[in-house]
């Protein structure tokens, strides 16, 4: 459920931004790619909807923090004329890393413990990828991206994400893949082409 709505509310609230801001001008072709994309979204996790309950609060936590994402992006965007999208990204990492670090020893059971479990060479390998691949080649690939595309066009990485975590989820842990599955990710697939490939006259 928070996959779902973290990734529908992406592209909505970067195309619906992008043109209260100026950055964006409405397109009938966008709006078409992310209503076929919310639909695929739907199909994918369609399965695996009524597997957990979900709690009001951490549904509203989930949509104040992906409606935040696309408010930075959007600010962000005019930034990119003046700084270079790795400092970006690295002033990014540094302020989101000590904020988390303050809010986890704020409110969670930090102890000896946790601590020393992060040199086990699976979870330091597992830091280590988040840091370099997940955060600084990923997010550095999308800043740039949003200078030569535009936010709304750049978020569209939201329909994409799922299937590759689909296919890694089946490929790593035998998750079971079916129909339901394979129509939604052919439906993402459809609403990334649509708004990425342009036919030229």
């Amino acid at each position: 459920m928070s996959g779902l709505v973290n990734m529908s509310i992406i592209p909505v609230g970067l195309f619906g931004l992008g043109i209260l801001t100026g950055q964006e001008r409405p397109s009938r072709r966008l709006a078409g790619a992310i209503a076929l994309g919310l639909v695929g979204l739907v199909a994918l996790f369609w399965t695996r909807l009524g597997t957990a309950g979900a709690s009001a609060s951490g549904l509203v936590a989930t949509v104040v923090g992906s409606f935040c994402y696309c408010v930075g992006s959007v600010v962000a965007r005019p930034l990119l004329g003046e700084i270079a999208p790795m400092t970006l990204t690295a002033a990014h990492a540094l302020i989101g890393g000590v904020l988390l670090v303050l809010g986890s020893l704020a409110v969670e059971d930090v102890g000896a413990a946790q601590i020393a479990a992060l040199a086990k060479w699976p979870v330091a390998l597992s830091l280590a990828f988040l840091a370099v691949a997940g955060t600084v080649v990923a997010y550095t690939l999308y800043l740039r991206l949003m200078v030569v595309w535009g936010t709304a066009r750049a978020g569209l990485y939201a329909f994409v994400s799922p299937i590759v975590a689909l296919a890694l989820g089946h490929l790593m842990f035998d998750e079971v893949i079916g129909p339901v599955e394979i129509t939604g990710a052919c439906l993402l697939l459809a609403a990334s082409a649509l708004a990425t490939f342009r036919v030229k006259p």
